[in-house]
């Protein structure tokens, strides 16, 4: 049962989405999560009629200034999905097509010096929380990006890591991934959580 509250035109919808995916056995986790916040622009859009216009879509679709490519793409996508289930029970809505973010240029890696490394987290040990949006940004960015670097950890693998998936005794973090309904799941060690 899905324990999110949603207050938009839609909750009962959001709701009934989220259930089918689980019942399919996807674990619609993070999704119910991007959900929430699909939610939340529908109210402050203040939407009155079950129906998702190509406007309304668009902007929602539109990228944010401290977004990645990635990230909007993501976010693009989760519409997507909602707006596919709204069609198929009979509710219109504007459905965004695919690749309409840019692609992304090939990756090269770097490899940071020392000074780099001591340099960068200098920069996250003074980060400030912005109270309404991200109240504990202080305390989790220094150990968020401490744990990427030691473990060798997805960015998506950690973002997802809940308490009970650290094991302070043994030094190791669990991560279960979108594949953990094939029963996969990972053991990252972790040094300094010892």
């Amino acid at each position: 049962m899905d324990k999110e509250i949603y207050n938009s035109i839609f909750q009962e919808e959001i709701h009934d989405l989220i259930a089918l995916k689980r019942a399919l056995g996807f674990s619609y986790e993070s999704e119910a999560g991007s959900l929430r916040r699909i939610d939340t622009f529908l109210c402050e859009n203040n939407l009155s009629e079950k129906r998702i216009s190509k406007e309304l879509c668009d902007l929602w679709c539109r990228k944010r200034t401290y977004e990645t490519v990635t990230n909007q793409a993501s976010r693009i996508s989760v519409m997507r999905v909602f707006c596919k289930y709204l069609n198929d029970i009979g509710i219109p809505a504007y459905i965004p097509p695919k690749r309409i973010t840019r692609k992304r240029s090939r990756y090269d890696a770097h490899i940071y010096t020392d000074e780099e490394l001591q340099s960068f987290f200098d920069a996250v040990d003074k980060s400030q929380s912005v109270p309404d949006s991200c109240p504990y940004r202080a305390d989790v960015m220094p150990v968020f990006f401490r744990i990427l670097y030691t473990s060798g950890m997805r960015i998506s693998e950690l973002r997802l890591v809940r308490i009970r998936d650290i094991n302070l005794e043994e030094g190791y973090i669990t991560s279960f991934t979108y594949r953990q309904m094939q029963g996969i799941k990972r053991k990252y060690p972790c040094p300094f959580i010892r």
